[in-house]
């Protein structure tokens, strides 16, 4: 205050609200525009660089959950599907293999429907079968379709109609839980065979050690377990009368 009123004085201005108006926004104008030059200071530079860094953090956290979330969700709906199409591939379409002749052997028509033909002796019989094979410790899914009808997957026998793996870093099977009225055991490795026979919807659900064991234990339900650190776990549910769902942990 005292410059500006020396500055008025040598001015020889008389000091009116006017002046004093004047030399005040002056002042004030140079002022901001000297903090302007200074631009940031080091702690104020430090502070906005923390909370950029905060901000990201917490939103790469959210993002990760997040797509692990749609991850999980669109891999147990791809499964549901998967067995869902074995299921109405088994109950409305009919094996290549009739009668016990094989129709991709181009020589079989004409023998097939030669009346003298031993082909021709018994095709009421012929019940197409069709099964998904889950490979968990591989994470593989096989849809397939059961040449030698004894309901588990075999690679030398029968024909892979479509072979899925799931690929994902954060995503893979889980313990699988198979149950026999109520009794519930939980699998870690090994393969679950789920098949369906024409003309029933009903789900014939077996587990084996591994993909080249014969038989294996039947079950009246099966949950197919798939998820990750960072997302909820999905079950793909089947029952032995052919409910498929789909539930969160």
């Amino acid at each position: 205050m005292k410059k500006i009123f020396k500055k008025l004085n040598k001015q020889k201005n008389k000091i009116t609200i006017e002046n004093l108006g004047k030399f005040l926004s002056q002042a004030c104008e140079k002022k901001i525009m000297l903090n302007i030059k200074n631009g940031f200071t080091i702690v104020e530079f430090i502070v906005v660089i923390s909370i950029f860094a905060i901000m990201t953090s917490i939103s790469m956290v959210n993002y990760n959950e997040q797509r692990a979330t749609i991850e999980t969700s669109n891999l147990a709906e791809t499964i549901a599907l998967t067995i869902r199409q074995a299921q109405v591939y088994g109950i409305s379409a009919s094996g290549y293999n009739l009668g016990g002749e094989d129709f991709l052997n181009t020589d079989t028509e004409d023998d097939f429907f030669d009346a003298d033909a031993a082909g021709i002796a018994d095709i009421v019989n012929d019940k197409a079968i069709r099964g998904v094979i889950f490979d968990i410790g591989n994470n593989e899914i096989i849809l397939y379709e059961d040449n030698n009808r004894d309901f588990i997957y075999r690679e030398d026998d029968d024909r892979i109609i479509d072979k899925r793996k799931i690929v994902s870093r954060s995503i893979s099977f889980q313990p699988a839980s198979l149950c026999n009225n109520g009794t519930c055991t939980a699998f870690n490795g090994g393969v679950i065979d789920i098949t369906f026979k024409r003309p029933y919807p009903d789900a014939i659900i077996r587990h084996r050690n591994s993909i080249t064991d014969s038989g294996g234990a039947l079950f009246s339900s099966v949950d197919i377990v798939i998820g990750g650190a960072d997302s909820a776990f999905k079950y793909v549910r089947v029952n032995s009368i052919g409910n498929i769902s789909v539930k969160t942990q």
